[in-house]
């Protein structure tokens, strides 16, 4: 088979960037979040509880502040017809700049009420200092954007590694002179700079500049305006935890809970990252028919679905053994915590798919729908999870609105024609009892001191064959 060698005349297919795409997405991605946690062990050493715990507030207060102020204007980009035109694009770039800035005055404003909310005195300058980082991403350059619509991705996946590495060094250099919680502040501040400076100077294209189309306004605020409802939707679903937590538990267990949902929340970010690309190759998709979209939409689960179910099982396999031999005994707890965080994770990454076909068909306001009902179930949920059986039942509160949210976005999506059930159900209901097998028979047939190694045990006697399994399917399929 002869391969047309790719120009900028003539691009590679469709499929070939995809798939490009998606390895570079999870290499890049999986190298980013190895670097996080490799340094989370170091830090939660140098640290105590309570700094981890006063970050989950503060990253909860700056990422819901980022969330319910996002128009979509990098997701604006990939999808709108004249994504590539440089009167949208620096439309886009002004609207981002100014978004940049009310974030940061936000966050000072409601920094004394958080401060006291929790009762936290620490609250009143950690929120404002790490909010800082919002008015240096929004000078982040379109370019970023642009490249993803294309799907070209090697050079963003640079700068995210880059800013990673920076916020390494420079977060633990300050966590091993001071012994602060400021050390991760800094860390967040840094990996901004490092990655906006980098995407203008890395990046092909022309810079971006001030400038304001009146139409074009028009028609990243109207299609944001959904993308808006959705995000703040995603926010209070997704974050509800901390939310609730903050207030019923010590801040030292909500540190220990934050660790605790680590490798779900790095496997989330992989994932979304991941996304991104399956939302450029659905938008191109889409602008060739629906069917095309369908087509692609129906093969990308075949491929991703499975291997996020395995990922799933992983984790509920190796999250015990992960706490008890690489943490210290102060963190033991954050074993069970990371095994319940799985089935978040699952429903998150089925409504993650079903959402980026959405945005594709141009109907932000599905996906808002759908994130609008997870919040609704999510916080009934993890109240009164949280009332009658503590953490483990805010948890699975938080499991019951993700699964409503998938729910959801798959009906939005069929009603479209475009979706189906039949591979979210064949996927959930052959991986369940996998994690069921990993998770339940240990906790109930051997000493506590052992479940960690025998969960571990059990886990790769279960998920190794499975895994080679599934290798050769997704090899075979993509020589196909």
């Amino acid at each position: 088979m002869r391969i047309e060698a790719e120009t900028p005349d003539r691009p590679a297919s469709l499929r070939v960037r995809a798939l490009r795409g998606a390895a570079l997405s999870v290499v890049g991605g999986g190298a980013g979040q190895a670097l996080r946690l490799g340094s989370n062990l170091i830090v939660s050493r140098l640290l105590f509880p309570e700094a981890f715990g006063l970050m989950a507030i503060v990253s909860m207060v700056r990422v819901g502040l980022q969330m319910i102020s996002d128009f979509g204007v990098r997701n604006s980009i990939i999808q709108h017809r004249s994504g590539e035109d440089r009167d949208f694009l620096d439309t886009a770039w002004t609207i981002q700049v100014f978004r940049g800035f009310v974030l940061w005055g936000c966050a000072t404003l409601i920094a004394l009420p958080m401060a006291r909310f929790y009762d936290q005195e620490a609250l009143l300058s950690l929120i404002p200092a790490a909010a800082a980082a919002a008015i240096v991403d929004g000078f982040a350059s379109t370019k970023i954007a642009t490249q993803t619509r294309r799907i070209q991705l090697a050079r963003i996946v640079a700068i995210d590694l880059y800013g990673k590495l920076g916020s390494l060094i420079v977060m633990l250099t300050l966590a091993y002179v001071y012994r602060s919680v400021w050390a991760l502040v800094a860390g967040g501040l840094v990996q901004s700079a490092v990655q906006t400076l980098l995407s203008h100077m890395v990046l092909p294209g022309r810079r971006d500049r001030f400038r304001w189309h009146p139409a074009f306004g028009r028609e990243i605020l109207n299609f944001g305006k959904w993308i808006l409802l959705s995000s703040l939707f995603t926010f209070l679903g997704r974050r509800m935890d901390v939310i609730v937590l903050g207030r019923l538990i010590s801040i030292d267990v909500l540190g220990i809970y934050s660790i605790g949902i680590l490798g779900s929340t790095a496997a989330r970010v992989l994932f979304s990252r991941f996304a991104q690309v399956l939302m450029a190759s659905f938008s191109e998709a889409n602008r060739e028919g629906s069917e095309r979209l369908r087509s692609n939409l129906r093969t990308t689960k075949r491929l991703v679905l499975p291997g996020g179910a395995l990922m799933c099982a992983a984790g509920v396999a190796v999250g015990p053994a992960f706490y008890r031999y690489l943490y210290d005994p102060r963190y033991w707890e954050a074993g069970w915590i990371a095994q319940l965080s799985m089935g978040v994770l699952w429903f998150s990454m089925l409504q993650d798919v079903n959402g980026r076909a959405l945005v594709a068909l141009g109907n932000s306001r599905g996906l808002a729908i759908s994130n609008g009902v997870r919040t609704a179930v999510s916080v009934v949920g993890c109240i009164v999870g949280a009332t009658w059986l503590g953490l483990a039942g805010a948890l699975l509160g938080l499991i019951v609105g993700a699964a409503a949210a998938w729910i959801a976005s798959l009906s939005v999506l069929v009603r479209h024609k475009v979706g189906s059930a039949m591979e979210d159900v064949a996927v959930t209901l052959v991986g369940t009892p996998l994690v069921f097998l990993c998770a339940l028979p240990p906790r109930y047939w051997v000493e506590p001191q052992q479940v960690a190694v025998v969960t571990l045990a059990v886990g790769a006697a279960l998920l190794l064959p499975v895994g080679a399994g599934f290798t050769v399917y997704v090899w075979r399929t993509m020589l196909r």
